[in-house]
């Protein structure tokens, strides 16, 4: 079994990113463009984001949502697993 070969080394100038935006990770990962509007095909972009509970809990209340996160329900055991009824 040989080595994988090593990639070729960087053109020159090129400068590795510190970091990728969470909207092309999910697009390189998924191949769905979260920024694309599902009406129109434009693009999205953020205003804000929100962080304080009580603006949080305010803006749910208006679009009649739960305000609180629906409780977990136990994990089931798979019918193909022995011995567990």
């Amino acid at each position: 079994m040989q080595p994988t070969p090593r990639p070729p080394p960087p053109r020159p100038g090129y400068v590795r990113p510190k970091h990728y935006a969470w909207a092309a990770l999910l697009e390189r990962t998924f191949a769905v463009d979260v920024l694309a509007c599902p009406d129109c095909g434009g693009r999205l972009r953020f205003i804000a984001t929100i962080e304080d509970r009580t603006v949080i809990e305010k803006i749910l209340r208006h679009l009649k949502l739960a305000i609180d996160p629906p409780a977990p329900a136990p994990a089931r055991v798979p019918a193909w697993l022995p011995g567990f009824d």
